[in-house]
This record gives structure tokens, C-alpha cells and sequence, in this order.
């Protein structure tokens, strides 16, 4: 593939994807963007903005039929009501499969059986849960992705994040009342008499890993914690 390398990022308006986004920009990439547009957000001008609804294969055909990336993000990879992972995702990695470098699923500490403990390693347990719960979705995805490499090299891999912090994060309540209590002095809570302990990864930290696993020869069939 010649020339600029191309990203196409599944989201990329709101949060970790925005960041995605100019992550990808600030490393030269050219930068497209795959979302059903129904998400306000300004978009810097240089970046194409592809519609489509990614639960409908006819949509994702459309929009994506024939074309090759360098490297693709699926940031948008949240709970779908399918009948499995298989159709939330299939149809997609099917349209992917020798059409792009790399994909790189964003799923999250979540898809551990149990969080909250250190440490975790990537090959602890995971969830037995249905994919129409947020962790069983993840962990879904991720052994859709691992199946695939496994049987004809399908050039995937899975990042799993903690609790992200950082600028246009869209979970209100999450960051920001541990930073007004600082502000105010106020005593910090250590949730269970803090036997919880959970690491907190900046937003733009976790977009430098995704860059790099979009690139890293090594990166293939295999799941990165990002902290």
C-alpha cells in the first residue's frame, strides 16, 4: 500500500475515538471515520466521514466495499442485542478480511472475570457471560478476532484499557468528582475500605498503543492491557 498510510476508525467523534483520531493525525496517518453520523461533534476538515449503520451489513457494504486500509480501530465495539457475537461482528471482519493490515478491537478490563485486583495479566480468566452484557461482548469480540487469526492469519488484535481519564470524556461522573474533592480538600475515598484497587490510564496514553499496534509486527493475535 503506497503512499500515506490510511486508518479507517470505527467512531471517532466522541471521547476515546476523538483521541483516536487525533493521535492517528499528529502521527501522519490519513484519517477516515465510520460512524452513523447521528453523534454531534466537529470533525477536523481533513478527515473523511463515512455513514453507515454498522449492525447492517447492506450499510457497511456500501460504505465499505472494496476499499483497503493500512490499518482499521473499532472503538465503537459496545453492546449489541445479537443473536451472537458472530452477527454483531461478522459481517464486518468479513468485509475487513484482506482488506486491511491491521484491526485493532478496543475492548476493556472488563472482559476480566475479575476486576479490581492486581495484577492482571492477559491470560487471566475472563468472563462466561452472554455477549449481550458489556464484558460478555468484549470477550466475544475478542475470541472472534483470536479465532480468525488462528485459522488464516486474520492481522487482529485486542487492547483492553482500565478506567481512562482526560479531556471530552463523556462519563460525567467519572474523573471528575475525585478532582473537585482534591480542589476542595476534601478526604479521598477508597471505595471497600479500599480493598478495590484500579489503575486509571490517560486518554492520549491509550491512543499511543493503539498507533503502535496498529503498526508493530508483533501486535497479531494477541490482547495488551493499556494502564
Amino acid at each position: 500500500m503506497p503512499g500515506v498510510a490510511r486508518v479507517l476508525i470505527l467512531g471517532g467523534t466522541v471521547f476515546v475515538g476523538k483521541h483516536t483520531v487525533e493521535a492517528f493525525l499528529g502521527a501522519g496517518w490519513d484519517v477516515s471515520i465510520l460512524n452513523r453520523g447521528k453523534t454531534p461533534g466537529d470533525c477536523p476538515p481533513e478527515v473523511e466521514r463515512l455513514v453507515a449503520d454498522r449492525t447492517d451489513p447492506q450499510q457497511l457494504r456500501a460504505a465499505l466495499g472494496g476499499r483497503d486500509w493500512d490499518a482499521v480501530v473499532d472503538v465503537s465495539g459496545f453492546v449489541m442485542v445479537a443473536g451472537s457475537p458472530t452477527d454483531a461482528v461478522g459481517p464486518l471482519l468479513d468485509l475487513l478480511d484482506g482488506h486491511t493490515a491491521r484491526y485493532v478491537f478496543v475492548s476493556s478490563i472488563m472482559a476480566y472475570a475479575q476486576v479490581g485486583w492486581m495484577p492482571w495479566t492477559e491470560d487471566g480468566p475472563r468472563r462466561a457471560e452472554p455477549p449481550t452484557t458489556y464484558g460478555g461482548f468484549k470477550v466475544a469480540v475478542e475470541n472472534e478476532v483470536r479465532r480468525r487469526f488462528e485459522d488464516h492469519g486474520f492481522p487482529g488484535c485486542s487492547v483492553r484499557p482500565a478506567a481512562i481519564y482526560g479531556p471530552d470524556n463523556n462519563i460525567y461522573d467519572m474523573e471528575t468528582p475525585m478532582f473537585l474533592r482534591l480542589l476542595q480538600r476534601r478526604p479521598i475515598l477508597l471505595p471497600h475500605e479500599g480493598l478495590v484497587a484500579c489503575n486509571y490510564g490517560h486518554v492520549d496514553d491509550l491512543c499511543d498503543a493503539i498507533v503502535v499496534s496498529a503498526t508493530h509486527p508483533n501486535a497479531p493475535g494477541e490482547i495488551f492491557n493499556i494502564t
